[in-house]
């Protein structure tokens, strides 16, 4: 018997749930870490909003490894 009750995984199909929900998560914090940050252009946020809303867990790792160069501090000494 492969499930308990209706759609309820057991055994092995929980590391593929666990990793689903982390990629969930991960997508969801871009997300936010985009519509926080300070882009020099509003486009520039939008684009990056657009390309991992609509790319999912592929567009956020793009976004952590080449859109967080263009990002403005205000962090003053």
């Amino acid at each position: 018997m492969k499930y308990l009750l209706f759609g309820i995984p057991t055994g092995n199909e929980w590391f593929l749930v666990i990793i689903i929900l982390l990629a969930a998560i991960f997508w969801i914090k871009t997300l936010v870490d985009i519509a926080y940050a300070k882009f020099p252009e509003t486009i520039t946020k939008i684009f990056w909003l657009l390309l991992v809303f609509c790319s999912g867990f592929i567009g956020a790792l793009i976004y952590i490894f080449f859109g967080k160069k263009g990002i403005t501090s205000d962090k003053s000494i």
